[in-house]
């Protein structure tokens, strides 16, 4: 079984949360917090090098043909610096300012 260096924080030692620090953290985790943006962003609120990221960037949003509302968006926690990274990339292969509604449709579609 791999290593797995995510971070692991408990919150009201009840729940273990735990943010993925790599990309195979990802993959190899069998247990990893995917859910609604604002209940992830309540639940990690305080905690440090963890931040909430949206699967679909919410700048995509508004040109989907859905009633989703940001806070509602697929998020999974990650650390600060996965976050930038994937950020990074999404801005990368998306420019900012981009006409969005032909990339969706590529999104969407594959």
């Amino acid at each position: 079984m791999e290593k797995v260096n995510a971070v692991r924080v408990t919150v009201k030692k009840k729940m273990a949360l735990r943010a993925a620090e790599t990309i195979s953290d990802i993959n190899s985790m069998s247990k990893i917090s995917i859910g609604e943006y604002r209940h992830l962003k309540k639940s990690y609120k305080g905690v440090k090098n963890v931040e909430v990221h949206h699967i679909i960037e919410k700048r995509l949003l508004r040109t989907m043909k859905t009633t989703c509302k940001k806070g509602e968006m697929l998020s999974i926690p990650l650390s600060k610096n996965l976050h930038k990274k994937i950020t990074k990339r999404w801005k990368k292969q998306i420019g900012y300012g981009t006409n969005y509604s032909s990339v969706i449709k590529i999104i969407v579609y594959v």
